[in-house]
């Protein structure tokens, strides 16, 4: 029977927990030596620990009454379309030429990552569908939206044409072959930046509360 994973990793914890107590106690409490002949019998193994047996549709059946699921999920952003004008089939070209949506995609790998890891069949079916809707789905079509209105709210039509026509010169065709690069590199310097920040101020903190306890 699959699993949800919070309830294997507890399982796993208690199964090493308890197998080392039996253990150190085997090590604690050695058999005595005989002074006879006889051959000392091994210490008896441990007891077998039975693996807890989950059924997943328990679980399941447990969500469904929880009210995450009970109640309708509000959206905190518009949902309403881009209008179907000029500025909104050009705002799409430009999120294509760009791979705005595309580099978005990418950010989800953590998706993919997570499904591999979880045995559970049900979790595996969920990102299976996310990663679906994000790909040809209601996600998608709100993330373009989003997009389209984001541009509309700061480009005009006439610098919309402008845009498209920079990134069909040399420079601009440059600009769009690096920037998935410069995207990961910002990406990954920006974790060792807040890493080494989060680090000094944390030390920097330290000290000025051991000195004002002094």
């Amino acid at each position: 029977m699959q699993k949800l994973p919070f309830r294997v990793v507890l399982l796993s914890i208690g199964l090493f927990l308890c197998c080392g107590s039996m253990v150190a106690q085997t090590r604690k409490a050695p058999p005595k030596k005989s002074n006879s002949a006889q051959v000392d019998e091994p210490p008896p193994l441990p007891p077998k620990v039975e693996e807890e047996v989950v059924d997943e549709m328990e679980e399941i059946r447990a969500l469904a009454k929880s009210d995450l699921m009970t109640k309708a999920p509000i959206p905190g952003f518009d949902t309403s379309a881009a209008p179907n004008d000029e500025f909104t089939r050009l705002a799409m070209v430009l999120l294509k030429k760009t791979r705005a949506l595309d580099i978005g995609m990418e950010l989800a790998a953590p998706l993919m990552n997570e499904r591999e890891k979880t045995s559970s069949p049900f979790l595996k079916e969920f990102y299976d569908r996310m990663l679906k809707d994000m790909t040809n789905g209601k996600t998608r079509q709100y993330m373009e939206d989003m997009l389209v209105k984001t541009y509309r709210d700061r480009f005009t039509l006439d610098e919309m044409k402008q845009l498209l026509a920079f990134y069909e010169t040399p420079v601009g065709k440059k600009m769009l072959s690096e920037l998935p690069s410069i995207t990961n590199a910002g990406r990954e310097q920006g974790e060792k930046i807040g890493t080494y920040m989060g680090t000094v101020i944390m030390q920097q903190m330290v000290r000025e509360k051991t000195r004002e306890g002094q």
